[in-house]
């Protein structure tokens, strides 16, 4: 029921589904496995920096580090993840502390923390940064993108006719037979086939390719358009050059 609510539009990543059994499973002190379960979804840099981190306070070298040092070792990670105070002391709170004798000769036991217990809860946290971190990049490359093609419509519409233009509109809303305001690449095959243009599905995937700026497996007006546009003027200027000659 709680898997439900949770706002992943219906849909989970196996990261998501993981993370969120894991925060479930903390409270039983339940734990990954190994190393490589720890930090799944992790980039290598990112890994790399977990160890180094790590590594500088593990002062026995027995990939042990006591309780008291941990806080230490998550401040040197510094823009790998950071913490704000409240959400820090959260975070120490969760990691499974177990008792290791780490001088040679003494059985002195120390509170310490494995480099498991502290990848498997970091981790969440950064694949988390990852995500936004990408969401953002995506959002700011697609403000960027349609930024562009805004002006170059605006360019190009001011040397083409209103009648050029709504014969492109109406182009348009013929092929896109379900009406969405984008065009699939079943709905541009089907009207190739209606022009009789046989051609192969690498050279549909290529020709849809050039058109759609973003990469999202559909085309809006504004990429038809724009594409329209180009062609329109190629056409436009070959004819007046062969009356020139």
């Amino acid at each position: 029921k709680e898997i439900e609510n949770l706002s992943f539009d219906h849909k989970l990543s196996y990261v998501q589904f993981i993370d969120f059994i894991s925060i479930k499973l903390k409270p039983y002190n339940i734990q990954v496995a190994d190393e490589k379960e720890a930090c799944e979804g992790l980039t290598e840099a990112q890994i790399d920096k977990l160890k180094k981190a790590f590594k500088h306070f593990d002062t026995y070298k027995k990939n042990y580090v006591v309780q008291k040092d941990i806080k230490k070792v998550i401040q040197a990670l510094g823009k790998t993840i950071s913490y704000k105070t409240n959400e820090l002391s959260n975070v120490l709170s969760q990691f499974k502390i177990e008792r290791i004798a780490l001088k040679n000769n003494s059985n002195k036991l120390y509170n310490c923390i494995s480099f498991i217990s502290f990848a498997s809860i970091l981790s969440i946290d950064i694949r988390k940064s990852n995500e936004k971190r990408l969401a953002l990049k995506k959002k700011k490359d697609e403000q960027r993108r349609q930024s562009k093609i805004n002006r170059l419509l605006k360019v190009a519409k001011k040397k083409i006719s209103t009648t050029v233009l709504k014969k492109f509109k109406k182009t348009f809303d013929e092929i896109d037979i379900n009406n969405n305001n984008q065009i699939s690449s079943i709905e541009m095959e089907d009207a190739l086939d209606m022009l009789n243009y046989n051609i192969s599905a690498k050279e549909l995937q290529e020709f849809l390719k050039e058109i759609d700026k973003d990469e999202n497996g559909t085309i809006t007006y504004d990429e038809y358009l724009l594409f329209c546009l180009k062609q329109y003027r190629k056409t436009h200027h070959s004819k007046k050059s062969k009356k020139k000659h």
